[in-house]
């Protein structure tokens, strides 16, 4: 049993039919967020339950809430974090019969918002004259004359 496996199993033991997780992702970190969390009587709760369910290879207690927040910001493909702008949803369903229903990921990847950082309307080529001159046809003046002492006078 791998060690999600294991959570949705304490999950079904404590009654809990369904957890919901917000993934949003952008620029260099990522968060994921628990948003809601359904028991068998119907009621739903904003927090798991942290019972003890494992000792970290460091010799910490793991609970629950601690290992699923771990587990769930790993299930989406993908790099949803790393100016990604990856967001979506996880949704854990430990009650379900259906292995492949258990785990539902949805994700989008891309900005956000989809707001574009410019107006490209802001660059555009409007009164350019995109002909360069011809280099044989320009003649170059240059006006020296600010650069000479008038005649008489000493420097």
């Amino acid at each position: 049993m791998n060690d999600l496996a294991h959570c949705l199993a304490v999950l079904k033991a404590l009654g809990v039919t369904e957890v919901v997780y917000s993934l949003s992702g952008g620029g260099d970190e990522g968060t994921c967020d628990l948003d809601s969390v359904v028991h068998l009587d119907g009621r739903t709760t904003y927090a798991l339950p942290a019972p003890a369910i494992g000792i970290t290879e460091f010799g910490q207690v793991a609970t629950l809430d601690e290992l699923l927040d771990g587990f769930v910001a790993n299930i989406p493909d993908g790099d949803w974090v790393n100016n990604e702008g990856g967001h979506g949803t996880v949704v854990l369903r430990p009650q379900e019969t259906d292995e492949d229903l258990r785990v539902e990921c949805n994700m989008t990847y891309g900005d956000e918002n989809d707001d574009q950082d410019f107006d490209d309307d802001e660059f555009s080529d409007a009164g350019i004259d995109e002909d360069d001159p011809d280099p044989a046809s320009t003649t170059l003046t240059i006006d020296d004359s600010a650069l000479h002492t008038p005649e008489g006078t000493t420097p």
